[in-house]
């Protein structure tokens, strides 16, 4: 708006605040650093009295200006900006910034919350308790969320040897002197601070796994936040305290009252001491069972079907300490499962690159691909079938099982193998957004796959994927049960559409095995290309008939080499190597050899002759001896390249281009 004005303020809980201008006339900024924030709450009571005293936190409300030369006469640093379209503003955790507008334009803003922000989130909800202020995200679950991720990573690292980027960033946060590890130690010290501070006699008990999964939690007297613990009063079963009002909740005796606790000081100090870098830690948290929240606190307690018998595996679970989980189930951790009222922060603060894993099982290696299990080092596993539960097996009879024996108990995690079916295969547009490295989406794209229903998740339903056009927007992927058309999901990518569909399935697992529901899968895990058929070879070879010329450049520039099946292996016997590049069909031949076929007529002519591979290296050692040093070093990195890198491509263009003038 033309010369509109913002006021003094900080963001909500002291988050970074990103603002980008995307047209229009410049905007002003003043800000004053975070470390002089009470320096400049002081100056604005000692000037504006009055008002302070009616409006004891006015500074809240977004409604106080004051003169930027007034602040600096006592002695507030205040820094001037002035941001021109196109260009970003960073504001900084409890820094003050106030600004106005130069005339028309148009601005975005948005608040993000790295990991270092997790102390400055702290400061802020205490502060809040203090001035008795309501929160609008749960900072214990974004932090515990930060830590179960990472703490996922260093086992990764340590266990499995995965030393991707992603595990990698993660481990850099951790560490006795990591910025994660230290929030979370802050936030466990005054956690046993306020348990040590209770009562002697008020009783401990474990926090039920929907305490907050509904609504948050919050205090009544502080309206602090109740996700790590509460306490509470047989009087007044549905209201809670933090731990710092226990004493003022009510006037009942001590036997009446109680204090609700997510995870005992022992199992919070085994967190720390994974972050710190404790294998042992790491290891003791991971299958210990310790992990009883996620990053969004919607945790299943999944009912384990015995195959054999009617037992649940009770004996595990009594192993267990301090164990809430109903008899015959056991919690999973999940970690990848959004939270509506503050997903927009927390994937910031985990970093989730859009990968969204978590611990699954496998015969050969553990990978990040499904929402199934905990693993400790005494987990036997093996990739066995098993029968089915009778009411998926008439609807669904290709589901493999993974067996898990844990202190001789099993139980079978149901896995459904999507199989996808073509519908419509859609017109190919041009367009950026209209394709990536790994896959194109034609316009109108259809297609068919079998998974758990979100209606009934004991049943599995038919789910149609397709791919709609959005105008400017480009394309939006659209996942629908047919069985229930009412439920739709849409989103901007194949991978967030079918994230919405798992979290809607999710849900509706852990409220009926709340209630007892016995026979429902476990928390499901999927990768949204493969769910729209996008990774299906067949799917692929017709949406790439689709673009003869390669238009699609971001993802041809990225298509690897496709691997062998029976459906090409005879091409592959055929033609010894395949370029996605624009080289096209060139069959070129140097004294009768060809160099990009081999002919299936003739033996000498295939792979791995030895008359071949001596001619071969009697040449290229000639050729190599009149080398240059500086060309020998070309040569090796041209053959230590991929076949699809740009170095290989134009070796081989150049090697067609010198064979065609050497025959002129």
């Amino acid at each position: 708006m033309c010369f509109s004005s913002f006021c003094w303020h900080v963001e909500d809980h002291h988050l970074y605040s990103l603002n980008y201008l995307h047209w229009g006339d410049p905007k002003v900024w003043y800000g004053v650093p975070g470390s002089h924030a009470t320096t400049l709450e002081d100056a604005m009571r000692k000037h504006l009295p009055d008002l302070f005293e009616e409006q004891p936190n006015l500074l809240n409300e977004l409604v106080t200006q004051l003169s930027p030369s007034v602040l600096k006469s006592e002695s507030v640093p205040v820094h001037r900006a002035v941001q021109r379209s196109g260009e970003f503003v960073l504001t900084f955790p409890r820094a003050y910034h106030s600004g106005f507008n130069c005339g028309f334009n148009c601005a975005e803003a948005v608040n993000v919350a790295p990991v270092d922000w997790l102390v400055h989130g702290q400061n802020a909800v205490e502060l809040y308790s203090e001035q008795r202020r309501m929160t609008s995200i749960s900072h214990d679950k974004l932090l515990l969320g930060s830590a179960l991720e990472a703490v996922k990573a260093l086992w990764e690292i340590s266990v499995l040897g995965k030393e991707t980027p992603r595990n990698l960033r993660w481990k850099s946060f951790c560490g006795k002197d990591g910025v994660l590890t230290k929030a979370v130690k802050t936030r466990v010290q005054m956690e046993e601070e306020r348990i040590d501070g209770l009562p002697r006699h008020l009783k401990l008990q474990k926090m039920e796994r929907d305490f907050d999964l509904e609504k948050e939690r919050e205090c009544l007297s502080c309206f602090y936040d109740l996700h790590l613990s509460a306490a509470g009063c047989k009087c007044s079963p549905d209201q809670f305290s933090c731990l710092k009002h226990a004493n003022h909740f009510c006037s009942c005796e001590v036997d009446d009252r109680f204090v609700l606790i997510r995870y005992t000081i022992n199992e919070l100090n085994t967190l720390v001491a994974a972050l710190e870098g404790g294998e042992d830690s790491v290891k003791e948290w991971v299958s210990g069972g310790s992990g009883l929240v996620s990053a969004s606190d919607k945790v299943a307690c999944v009912a384990k079907v015995d195959m054999e018998s009617d037992t649940c595996g009770t004996k595990y679970l009594d192993q267990r300490e301090n164990s809430s989980c109903c008899q015959g189930t056991e919690e999973k951790l999940n970690i990848n499962v959004p939270c509506s009222s503050y997903s927009h922060v927390s994937s910031e603060v985990i970093q989730s690159e859009s990968q969204h894993g978590s611990f699954s099982l496998d015969t050969s290696h553990i990978s990040t691909e499904s929402h199934n299990a905990i693993v400790n080092d005494e987990t036997l596993v093996g990739n066995k079938k098993v029968p089915l539960d009778s009411s998926l097996k008439s609807e669904f009879a290709d589901t493999s099982d993974v067996k898990i024996t844990t202190k001789d108990q099993s139980f079978p995690i149901q896995k459904l193998d999507p199989c996808v079916k073509l519908i419509n295969l859609g017109t190919v547009m041009f367009g950026k957004l209209w394709c990536s490295k790994q896959a194109i989406f034609p316009k109108g794209f259809q297609s068919r796959v079998k998974f758990f229903s979100v209606v009934n998740p004991t049943k599995v339903g038919s789910y149609v994927s397709e791919v709609v056009d959005a105008g400017l927007l480009g394309p939006l992927f659209k996942v629908t049960l047919e069985e229930s058309p009412s439920e739709t999901y849409t989103n901007v990518s194949a991978e967030l559409c079918w994230e919405m569909v798992l979290q809607r399935l999710n849900q509706e697992i852990i409220s009926r095995s709340s209630l007892g529901e016995q026979g429902l899968p476990p928390s499901q895990s999927v990768n949204g290309l493969d769910m729209f058929g996008f990774h299906s070879q067949s799917i692929i070879e017709a949406i790439e008939a689709l673009d003869p010329n390669h238009q699609c450049m971001e993802y041809w520039n990225h298509r690897h080499i496709r691997p062998l099946t029976t459906d090409n292996i005879s091409d592959a016997n055929k033609y010894s190597f395949e370029l996605s590049c624009s080289i096209g069909d060139t069959e070129e031949k140097d004294f009768g050899i060809s160099l990009t076929k081999h002919d299936p007529d003739n033996p000498s002519e295939g792979p791995g002759n030895n008359s071949i591979d001596e001619d071969a290296h009697l040449v290229l050692r000639g050729l190599l001896k009149k080398a240059s040093p500086e060309e020998l070093r070309i040569m090796h990195r041209i053959f230590c390249s991929e076949s699809q890198s740009s170095k290989w491509r134009v070796a081989f263009t150049s090697l067609i281009e010198e064979i065609q003038k050497s025959r002129t």
